[in-house]
């Protein structure tokens, strides 16, 4: 687990290019991880703020000089970023309203043609960035992408940590399909041992 001291640090420094970039908003939706590499934003959420809504979706939204807001899909998973997050909004959305919620969140702080950060969105669903250009006409939705990419490619102790202890299951892993091959085992039996 990310100690929170870090993430409320990435955070500071996020916010802190956004305020360099003009922007007051930073919107981040999320796939969660379960579907592996066929998403790219649940590394977004993660390195903001360690979350991970597994197989639903979920969308962070950052305002300078206040307290992150996470909208999650469900009272499961609202309970477990209770647990584990530091800040205390986090909201209970259906998937369907997500983006009317982050209208109404963001409607009365934002003025007319305002710019506001977005991530996320070749994976958002039409109905949800619907629902932003409709609720806040006039705004201006700036991809903001590079702004926390050029913060994660710059890895701190904790970070290389993990890559480090990465590395080390991957080793163990293939020392173990390298050694069970030679005993003729069948490809799921394989698969069975590296995985364990």
């Amino acid at each position: 687990m990310i100690p929170n001291s870090l993430l409320k640090e990435r955070l500071s420094t996020v916010k802190n290019r956004l305020d360099e970039q003009g922007l007051n908003f930073l919107v981040v939706y999320s796939n969660g991880s379960s579907s592996g590499t066929a998403n790219r934003t649940h590394g977004y959420l993660r390195y903001l703020c360690d979350w991970d809504s597994q197989s639903a979706p979920s969308v962070l939204v950052l305002r300078l000089g206040k307290e992150p807001t996470l909208l999650v899909p469900n009272s499961y998973y609202q309970q477990l970023a209770m647990e584990n997050l530091w800040f205390q909004d986090i909201r209970k959305v259906s998937p369907t309203r997500l983006g009317p919620e982050v209208v109404s969140i963001l409607q009365p702080l934002v003025s007319a043609n305002e710019k506001i950060g977005y991530i996320g969105r070749a994976e958002t669903p039409a109905p949800l960035y619907d629902a932003l250009l409709q609720g806040l006409p006039g705004v201006e939705w700036i991809q903001a992408d590079r702004i926390v990419n050029e913060l994660r490619t710059i890895k701190d102790p904790v970070a290389i940590t993990f890559h480090r202890r990465a590395a080390e299951i991957c080793d163990a892993m293939f020392e173990t399909l390298t050694r069970e091959v030679r005993k003729g085992k069948k490809a799921y039996q394989l698969q069975a041992d590296v995985e364990h």
